[in-house]
């Protein structure tokens, strides 16, 4: 059986190909075209962007700037060391995020931010000082007196509007 291109359905028999008879070809099963041309829903494509957060390993300042693209704490839920997570907001009022530290199943009284045993609160160092990262425009540029860690040291923000990196401009060192 030849289409009009030419082109038919072969099979093989015994090692040797051969063509199959129109009879044989209108037995074949039919597939609809349709699974394979479902758009892809929003919720794939969130969770597609939430596994290649969890497998790139960024570090912190850059964990912090996709923060919404990491999954929701769960109770309930197994958790293993290295897996981030987000819970609440920080005192910036942005999402925080959490490392989880020790394996473990959640529990709902077993929240990120009372149970450091099992959970590290990214993007504030032990201080509780915030940890820089990039604006991305004026909506979340820092703020004249904003301090921050960057390079392993503390830098107080000298103007408002403040999209450069510490030591760049706008920023003094503190002492």
């Amino acid at each position: 059986m030849s289409d009009k291109n030419g082109t038919g359905i072969w099979t093989e028999v015994n090692g040797v190909p051969r063509e199959l008879t129109e009879e044989e070809a209108a037995r074949l099963p039919r597939h609809s075209t349709e699974s394979f041309e479902r758009p892809i829903r929003g919720e794939s494509i969130k969770r597609f962007f939430q596994l290649a957060a969890q497998s790139m390993e960024l570090p912190e300042e850059q964990s912090m700037e996709i923060a919404d693209l990491y999954p929701a704490w769960e109770p309930d839920k197994r958790y293993t060391v290295g897996t981030i997570v987000k819970y609440g907001l920080n005192q910036d009022g942005e999402t925080q995020l959490y490392c989880v530290v020790q394996e473990h199943t959640s529990q709902s009284s077993w929240t990120p931010e009372n149970t450091p045993s099992l959970f590290k609160g990214i993007g504030f160092t032990s201080a509780g000082v915030p940890i820089w990262t990039q604006p991305q425009g004026a909506h979340d540029a820092y703020a004249n007196g904003d301090t921050v860690s960057h390079g392993g040291s503390i830098w107080v923000s000298d103007i408002n509007g403040n999209v450069w990196e510490p030591g760049v401009y706008g920023w003094t060192v503190q002492s």
